[in-house]
This record gives structure tokens, C-alpha cells and sequence, in this order.
């Protein structure tokens, strides 16, 4: 309809508006019947788009549920989560309150001896009461050392070298904060856990690992001497007295944060150089790497400041040179060792005798030959705990029920669409229509219009019948007592239950304690095959079911795209939409489908303009032609009149 103000009637009484909406109603029939196609077509989208993602999500709560975690871009099983199952055997722990024991598919079956002889250990240090020492406030919640100045507290962790500078006044707590938060020079955390409680006015630090490669040093200075004790009459654990040199580096580091080319260190006569010739280092990293192995010697950098130490050990000082020929006129700076008390702490690995055999792990949880053994606090040394190894048949049969119970309500999914009835007198209500009908009624309209969108579904139907033949195929190279699923008690039922699997649980207990690898073989296979066929024939149960529901959503997708669910389709498979974007440049069939028809109706607009055009230039003129006939007989009766 135009946009301009129209007057019709004037001379004819017609209603002109009302004729033309009329008579243009007609008309627009063919445009509401376009878009009703169009609304159809997205429906039939949105359903399959829905259906897809039901297939997917049953897919990965699959992998989820039998501990298939991990899957190829293209969708193959990796053999080694298979391995790691835990529900295929159990392990039982005579002394749970000692050790927890989980097993995994590989584990060696029967009963094993463990004792535990250590725990796994963090490395930790706890400070004197600040209270005490006289530098916390009487609430205890921040820093008081009765002046203005600041206080350093320096940690060493490995070749990292972190100083916190601390203001008076400051929280307590927020030290704690900024020592957990801490990170090298490449960003890396450090590491360290630290908590403060004000009650007792302590603060304790730890390594947030365990193993006795956890390790921290504390500092003897400034404020580290304060908070902890270095006292050698009290025998602190780990206190040590070292030579250390501090060389401050900030003028040799250039714009890019690196140690300057030419720069040299000497220790005691060992040189270092920064360059790109023989026998010269890239970085400082590369130099400390160096030092680190000379024995007796460790470097640690942090703030612009390399930090060289020496144990004790009668060797004595040490004297570092620096040097650059751009800086300070090429002279050397040399820096003479100091004794220095440090704390030194480090985690503790755990250590047990499996089988008569001392093994040692960085944690509690140590795997050995499949079997998961979690120390737990109640392990006393010496005690010998027995842990015993068998198939778990009661939670194998639990698990594939789960899964073909799932699997059967995919499948009444999928032929509640196949078989939904279609109402083809319900079409998409038009505007006018809808504006006619209450809310309820549109509802109850559209519900009937949407039923059996999918009915009879090219892709559903050949993925379910698929689904089907793929059950009763055998599994060629198929390892164990068992190629053929049926071999487990696993069927179809009769054909008006559409392919839902039935599980004879006597047979399937009987295959289990007669071959539980086999099983797990006939279920999980994997092939390495490129050729679909031949992955299919070498496949186990569950693959075949994937690749099978892959590409039934495949093919939906290149008729009927993919929507909202991208992301969790390429969950399912990495590269499952590669081809349909790369050839089909992410347009379905159905998408060109609605593209055309936008066109058909956009051209159908323009000739009901030019319809409406036409109408309105028709009774414009028969107005007009009114408009005269009328003047000329007003004309004529005038001058009748005067006769």
C-alpha cells in the first residue's frame, strides 16, 4: 500500500479504501502463502537444528559417562582413555581410613600388599607471633614498627628472587595475599600459599605442591628477621648460613627487559658473557641455568637484582665482577660476599612398599599398574593394607545399562519425530489471522502447524536404519571371545519399537566373567581406517554408533543447517562442519530454499505495489470522469432552470 495520503469518493460515494484493501486482499493471498513456505521451512529447521543437538548431547554425556574424555578432531576414540577406565575393575582397600584404591582397565587383578612408610608433604614455615615481636598492632590485623620506614621480607623460590616491600600501617593479610598472587619475571606463579590468622598474630607459607622438589628460602633480612626466627640456640629446622652476593642489574637490562649484549660476570674467575659468540650466553636465564649447575653455587633474580649464594661449607667468600664498556666507563664493579642465615624449606615425597617394592611420588595419589591409591590421613607406618584387584561385573552391567537405557530414549526421540502426524490444513497463520485469535488459540494453532515437520526425514530415518544394521555386523580384528554384540546379550527388539536395544543381563554378567576385556574390545575398538567402510567393519559398538549419528547429523546439516549448536556439534567432532563451510560456504539447501523465496516475495511486493498503483489511477479516474459528468449536469439543470 503507498505511503501518500489518499481521498477517494468524493463524487461516486464510493468507499474507495475499502474497495482497494478488497479487492488487494486477493491479491496479497499469493504473498501470505510465500511466507508461509518460509515459516515452514524455518520450523523444519529449527526442529532438525533440535533433534542434533539432542544427538550430540547424548553422544558426549556417552564419552562422559564411560570416561572417553578425550576424542581426535575427527572423532576417533584414543585407545588410552579406554585403558584408564575405572569402572571396568574394582579395587578394595582393607583400610580405607589408610588408602583409597580405584583400579583402571589395565590394572593387574588379585591382592597386593602396600605399606605406607611417609606421606607427601608440603613444604611450610610459620612466624614467630608478631605480637610478641613487637611489629603487629594490638588488633593484630596490620603492621606496626613503631616508624615510618618500610620493611623488606625476601623469599627465594628456585631461580626466582621475590622481595615484598612493606609499609607501616599496612594489613597483614594483604602481604599474605600479594605472596600468593606472586610471579617470576615471565609471569609463572611462584607457587606458594600463605595465610595470615590475627588471633595469633602467625603467618604461615607453604608450597601449594607437595614432593620434596617444593622448596622456598627465606631470608635473613630486614623483615624477614623480624617475623621469623634464625636464632641457631633454638635449632630451627632448615636454617642455614650461606655466603651471598647481591648484584643490582637495572643499568645492564635494556628496553626490551634483557641482560645487555657484552655485559660479563666473573665468579671467583668463572666468566659469563652475554653475546653470540663461542662460549658466550643468550640470556641471564642461560647464565643462572649455568651457575646452578657449578656445585655449591645457586642464583636466583627477581626486582632487577641477581642473588648469588654458596653453602658454608669452608669454602669462604666469593667476589663477583661486573662489568660493561658502556656503563660506568668500562670499569669493573666488584661485589664481595656476605654470610647470610636463611631458612630453607622443602616439601617431602611419599613413600610405600607395594609388593615388597619402595616406591616414591611426589603426592599422595600414586598410580602403579592401574591401581589409583589415594594416601589418606589415617596411614600409620608399618601398617600393611591389602588391596584386592577383580572385574567388576556388578558395575559393568550397571554402566552399559545406562547407556542403552539413553540410547532407547534417543531413539524414541527420534521416531516420535519420524512418526509425528502432520496436519496439512494447519499452515503458519498470517498476520491477519494471528491479530484474529486469542493467545491460546494461537498457541494451539502453531503446536498442530509444527507436527511432523521431521515425519519421514531422509537423514533420520537413514541414520536410524544404520543404527540398526550396525548392531548385528561383526567386528572384524575384534581381540577376545566375542566379535558380534548379540554375543553379549545385547539385541533389537521387535521391529514397531524402532530399533531400541534389549539387554538380556544374565548372558551379558556371563560374557563379562567369561571375557570382560573382550567386552570392553567389542564395545570400545577403535580404527585407524580412512575409508569408511573399513572403519566401520573394524569398529566396536560405540564407535560405529558415533560415526553413524556424525554423519546423520551431517547430512541434516547440509539440508537443514546448523543453528545455535555449532559449538557443541564440533564438541562432538572437530571437523564435523569443515565441509559443509568450505563447500557450502555455510548455507543448507534450506537455506537457499528461504533465500529464493525472500526474493519471490520481494518481487511479489513490488508488483502488489504497482497493482495497488493501478487500482487507485482507476477509481482516481472514474472519479474524475464522475467528478464531470456531475458538473455538466449541474451545468445543464442551471440553465434548464432559467428557460
Amino acid at each position: 500500500m503507498m505511503d501518500r495520503m489518499r481521498f477517494g469518493g468524493l463524487s461516486s460515494g464510493i468507499d474507495t479504501h475499502d474497495m482497494v484493501d478488497q479487492m488487494m486482499r486477493v491479491e496479497r493471498m499469493r504473498v501470505d502463502r510465500f511466507h508461509q513456505r518460509s515459516q515452514t521451512i524455518q520450523w523444519r529447521q529449527e526442529a532438525a537444528h533440535d533433534m542434533n543437538k539432542r544427538v550430540a548431547q547424548f553422544i558426549l554425556d556417552s564419552r562422559q559417562n564411560f570416561g572417553l574424555n578425550q576424542v581426535s578432531y575427527s572423532g576417533q576414540l584414543r585407545a588410552s582413555e579406554v585403558n584408564r577406565f575405572d569402572w571396568i575393575k574394582s579395587a578394595q582397600s582393607s583400610n580405607e581410613a589408610a588408602i583409597r584404591a580405584r583400579a583402571d582397565a589395565n590394572a593387574i587383578e588379585g591382592n597386593h600388599e602396600v605399606k605406607v612408610n611417609k606421606r607427601a608433604n608440603v613444604g611450610s614455615i610459620t612466624s614467630q607471633s608478631l605480637k610478641e615481636k613487637k611489629i603487629a598492632s594490638e588488633d593484630g590485623r596490620s603492621f606496626d614498627f613503631g616508624d615510618d620506614e618500610t620493611r623488606d621480607l625476601t623469599i627465594r623460590v628456585g631461580d626466582s628472587l621475590q622481595t615484598f616491600t612493606v609499609e607501616n600501617g599496612s594489613s597483614i593479610s594483604s602481604l599474605a595475599t600479594r605472596i600468593r598472587n606472586a610471579t617470576d619475571d615471565s609471569g609463572n606463579s611462584l607457587g606458594l600459599n600463605a595465610s595470615y590468622d590475627a588471633n595469633f598474630g602467625r603467618m604461615m607459607i607453604t608450597t601449594r605442591e607437595t614432593g620434596k622438589e617444593q622448596h622456598f628460602q627465606v631470608m635473613n633480612t630486614d623483615l624477614g628477621s623480624e617475623m621469623f626466627s634464625f636464632d641457631n640456640d633454638n635449632e630451627v629446622e632448615g636454617l642455614t648460613t650461606v655466603h651471598q652476593a647481591s648484584i643490582g642489574l637495572d643499568d645492564y637490562i635494556d628496553e626490551n627487559g634483557k641482560l645487555m649484549e657484552g655485559t660479563m660476570l666473573r665468579i671467583n674467575g668463572d666468566e659469563y658473557t652475554i653475546g653470540n659468540g663461542d662460549g658466550e650466553y643468550s640470556s641471564l636465564q642461560e647464565i643462572m641455568d649455568q651457575i646452578n649447575k657449578t656445585e655449591g653455587f645457586t642464583a636466583a633474580y627477581g626486582n632487577g637484582v641477581l642473588m648469588l649464594s654458596r653453602e658454608e661449607d669452608g669454602s669462604g667468600a666469593f667476589d663477583v665482577e661486573l662489568n660493561h664498556e658502556e656503563i660506568n666507563d668500562g670499569v669493573i664493579t666488584t661485589i664481595t660476599s656476605d654470610e647470610m642465615d636463611v631458612i630453607n624449606r622443602s616439601g617431602q615425597d611419599a613413600s610405600i612398599d607395594f609388593n615388597g617394592e619402595t616406591i616414591t611420588h611426589h603426592s599422595n595419589d600414586i598410580s602403579i599398574f592401574g591401581i589409583n591409591l589415594n594416601l589418606e590421613a589415617g596411614a600409620q607406618a608399618e601398617d600393611v593394607i591389602n588391596i584386592n584387584v577383580a572385574t567388576d561385573t556388578d558395575g559393568m552391567v550397571e554402566k552399559i545399562r545406562g547407556f542403552v537405557e539413553d540410547y532407547n530414549k534417543l531413539i524414541d526421540d527420534v521416531n516420535e519425530q519420524l512418526k509425528a502426524e502432520e496436519y496439512r490444513d494447519y499452515k503458519p497463520l498470517t498476520d491477519e489471522q494471528r491479530q484474529a485469535m486469542s493467545d491460546n488459540e494461537v498457541e494451539m494453532w502453531e503446536e498442530r502447524a509444527k507436527s511432523g515437520l521431521l515425519r519421514n526425514d531422509d537423514s533420520l530415518s537413514r541414520m536410524l536404519q544404520n543404527l540398526r544394521v550396525g548392531m548385528y555386523e561383526k567386528v572384524e580384528g575384534a581381540t577376545g571371545a566375542f566379535n558380534q554384540i548379540t554375543q553379549l546379550g545385547i539385541t533389537t527388539g521387535n521391529y514397531q519399537d524402532g530399533g531400541k536395544l534389549v539387554i538380556d543381563e544374565d548372558r551379558l554378567r556371563d560374557a563379562i566373567n567369561e571375557d570382560a576385556e573382550g567386552v570392553v574390545n567389542l564395545l570400545f575398538k577403535t580404527s585407524s581406517e580412512d575409508d569408511p567402510a573399513a572403519r566401520r567393519s573394524e569398529s566396536g559398538l560405540f564407535q560405529r554408533m558415533s560415526d553413524e549419528m556424525v554423519s546423520g547429523m551431517q547430512d541434516s546439516v547440509r539440508r537443514l543447517g546448523v543453528g545455535e549448536h555449532a559449538d557443541k556439534l564440533r564438541s562432538v567432532q572437530g571437523n564435523m562442519l569443515v565441509e559443509f563451510v568450505t563447500r557450502n560456504s555455510g548455507l543448507s539447501v534450506s537455506d537457499r530454499d528461504i533465500m529464493s523465496i525472500d526474493q519471490q516475495i520481494n518481487r511479489q511486493e513490488q508488483m502488489l505495489m504497482r497493482r495497488e498503483e493501478q487500482l487507485w489511477a482507476q477509481f482516481t479516474a472514474m472519479e474524475k470522469a464522475m467528478a464531470e459528468m456531475n458538473s455538466q449536469a449541474d451545468s445543464l439543470q442551471q440553465q434548464l432552470m432559467q428557460l
